[in-house]
């Protein structure tokens, strides 16, 4: 009775910001043009509302309720059982929220739990791509790219997003290597980049 209790208030509290709504695709990345796509996608239609924490998070990821949807997801993981779509519900959150770090690890644990899904795969890549680590981000949308056996459009397009990172950051790496960057030291204990220039200190 105190569980069902504790869930009613949750629910009652999130109602204002709560929507009905059937099977959606969620975009954290829609606002950043620049960056991958992460989603995602319940297996099936969603039910009435008021039933779980993990549909509550749902709908709240839906009206950009972002923290109430992060705290229902973990809710979701703690009492109704660790599932990718939870864990990848609150790495979206978790996103949204610029919390990097903790967005890996909730996109890993889902990866861990559903290796071979082509929503977890994608998911993990636009994490990596947002920390900058672009080529486990080309594994993982390569790996969800195979497993949709090429139908995946938006792991193509975050494919070839993160090739784009690549081959910049390639091109970078050689401009560097033509132009040596010095590194002056400026007075005690502080340094600059330099292209060659003297410098006094």
């Amino acid at each position: 009775m105190m569980r069902h209790a504790g869930i009613s208030r949750f629910l009652k509290a999130a109602t204002a910001c709560a929507l009905a709504a059937t099977l959606m695709l969620v975009t954290a990345g829609c606002q950043r043009q620049t960056g991958p796509v992460v989603r995602l996608e319940p297996a099936n239609p969603l039910p009435e509302p008021k039933t779980t924490y993990l549909d509550l998070g749902i709908q709240l990821l839906r009206v950009n309720q972002n923290d109430l949807a992060r705290k229902a997801f973990i809710r979701s993981i703690r009492m109704e059982g660790a599932t990718p779509e939870a864990f990848s519900g609150a790495g979206v959150a978790a996103e949204r929220k610029n919390l990097l770090g903790e967005a890996q690890r909730f996109f890993e644990q889902a990866h861990k739990l559903a290796p071979e899904s082509v929503l977890t795969n994608n998911n993990l890549g636009a994490i990596h791509y947002r920390l900058g680590d672009y080529h486990s981000a080309r594994r993982a949308f390569q790996a969800a790219f195979a497993i949709s056996s090429g139908e995946s459009d938006i792991s193509e397009k975050n494919l070839a997003l993160t090739n784009i990172a690549i081959e910049r950051e390639n091109e970078r790496y050689v401009d560097v290597v033509r132009n040596p960057v010095l590194i002056q030291r400026l007075g005690t204990g502080v340094y600059k980049l330099g292209t060659g220039e003297q410098t006094e200190g």
